[in-house]
């Protein structure tokens, strides 16, 4: 018997045979369809192994290119429909309880067996829904504090503030007016304000510094002492501190990475998406800059939140089973191997990926892609290892709502329009109200 199994496992690896087709009556598709979350060019890791993956099984992976401003609308429409054209999609970590909750997803337990029990703990809170998986981590990035080294040594540090006292301190020192006009053109501390998930992850991650959630599964705990906190923690470093911009309430993703850019700011937080911009010849921080966790509040401990899209498979495509192989390819420990060498910023939530000796010893054609060297390399990658192993990550069903409701409450206090008591109160009771439709 063991003779018959052993050969039978040898001509599954010669044939190819799709272990998710085992059983299952589909047809070999000519073509399969995902909708990516913004352009091509700009995710070198997913369509890298498209291509591969493509080639191999003699299946073209067409992509519909979407831009995030109207993916949700784009792939809502799909989904609600049945509309069996695209077969994977590039979704939001939000959005997987509601659309798995109306029925609209293929589970993914099949795929996720041997992935999951990899990842950081807690890392697939987001994925399931009733016990059961509907998406699979592939392109992530997590929360850091982007800071001038430069600017740093001659403040007198070798090291990055790792405590909110210390990074007051570097930032109290580092605001400043360059050039003599009476305008500080140097701000100590940069970081969303708007109403949107950057803003929203920044202070989630102080929050869970501190111990406290924000959703807790529906049971809405961010009214709480450490919700208090932490929003204000953030709104003094505008209004008390004064180390951020009058105007950061009003900034966004483009607003920080153009902070960084033009090295207007000491420090930023922010996604590492944006590392792979900053040595460009036209960036005014090329080799000076590096990334660490955000400084943590007193009492609190290191923590870091996490955005991705994680693939999700339409439960109206007609080619199940070789969407399902391909999602295992791009997100395994292999492909996500891949990710993180080929795109650098992106963030495996595998911590042995980073043991690898291709992550440490990155191609020379990786390192140029970012004009980057070993060196920057080798402590960029590390100091993302230490916020994979401290992500904390919550769930709730609505969470795309409950989010919008806090968040302009969030940027209210941010703006002096309500205190954190108030803004918080009223998120509370919007929160709750919301969660009476569930």
């Amino acid at each position: 018997m063991k003779r018959f199994t052993v050969i039978f496992l040898v001509l599954l690896v010669i044939t190819g045979f799709n272990v998710y087709a085992a059983g299952q009556s589909e047809q070999k598709p000519e073509k399969m369809v995902l909708i990516n979350a913004g352009s091509l060019s700009g995710d070198p890791g997913i369509n890298m192994m498209r291509k591969t993956w493509g080639e191999e099984n003699g299946i073209p992976i067409e992509v519909i290119e979407q831009a995030e401003t109207y993916l949700f609308d784009k792939e809502l429409a799909i989904l609600s429909s049945g509309d069996p054209s695209v077969d994977i999609m590039a979704a939001n970590e939000r959005w997987i309880q509601d659309w798995a909750a109306a029925g609209w997803l293929e589970p993914l337990d099949d795929v996720m067996s041997d992935i999951a029990p990899k990842y950081t703990a807690g890392a697939d809170n987001q994925l399931k829904f009733n016990g059961h998986y509907y998406g699979a981590h592939g392109g992530n990035m997590v929360m850091v504090m982007y800071y001038r080294t430069d600017l740093l040594k001659e403040f007198g540090m070798s090291e990055p503030p790792r405590t909110w006292d210390e990074m007051i301190k570097f930032g109290t020192w580092a605001t400043r007016d360059l050039n003599g006009d009476g305008i500080i053109d140097q701000w100590g501390v940069v970081h969303a304000g708007v109403s949107e998930t950057h803003f929203g992850d920044v202070v989630y991650t102080l929050i869970h510094q501190l111990g406290g959630k924000v959703y807790n599964d529906n049971n809405i705990t961010v009214n709480s002492p450490e919700g208090r906190e932490a929003l204000q923690a953030i709104v003094d470093l505008r209004n008390k501190q004064k180390i951020s911009p009058p105007g950061v309430n009003t900034y966004g993703s483009n607003e920080c990475l153009q902070a960084l850019q033009s090295g207007s700011a000491a420090m930023v937080f922010s996604w590492t998406w944006m590392g792979k911009l900053l040595n460009k010849e036209d960036s005014a921080i090329k080799g000076k800059w590096s990334w660490a966790l955000l400084p943590v509040l007193p009492d609190g401990k290191p923590s870091s939140m996490m955005i991705t899209t994680p693939l999700v498979l339409n439960k109206a495509s007609l080619n199940k089973s070789y969407a399902k192989d391909f999602i295992h390819y791009y997100t395994s420990f292999e492909g996500q191997v891949k990710e993180v060498v080929w795109e650098f910023g992106n963030v495996s939530l595998i911590p042995n990926v980073y043991d690898e000796d291709i992550v440490k010893n990155p191609p020379q054609a990786a390192l140029d892609a970012v004009n980057m060297s070993k060196e920057q390399w080798t402590e960029l990658q590390s100091r993302i290892f230490e916020a994979v192993n401290v992500v904390q990550l919550e769930r709730a069903q609505k969470q795309g709502e409950l989010d919008r409701a806090l968040w302009i409450e969030m940027n209210a206090a941010l703006s002096g329009i309500k205190s954190v008591e108030k803004a918080l109160a009223d998120a509370e009771t919007q929160m709750k109200r919301i969660n009476q439709g569930l």
